[in-house]
């Protein structure tokens, strides 16, 4: 009964709160590996491109976050 539970918490989570455990960059793209902390599901791979990485490093640098 848990793992049906679990399950279908999983299916319904939107994995809004998320902790990465890992990440590689391979071919101008980032991907991070993590765990959502509401329903525990893991995550195999967000991945993103350079420039996103550094528009959003500039955004985060503007607005003061370190």
């Amino acid at each position: 009964m848990g793992k049906l539970m679990m399950r279908i918490r999983q299916k319904l989570c939107r994995h809004t709160k998320l902790e990465f455990s890992a990440w590689r960059h391979e071919d101008g793209m980032w991907f991070l590996y993590g765990t959502c902390i509401y329903c525990g599901a893991k995550l195999r791979g967000i991945g993103f491109t350079d420039k996103c990485a550094e528009d959003l490093k500039n955004i985060m640098e503007r607005e003061g976050y370190e």
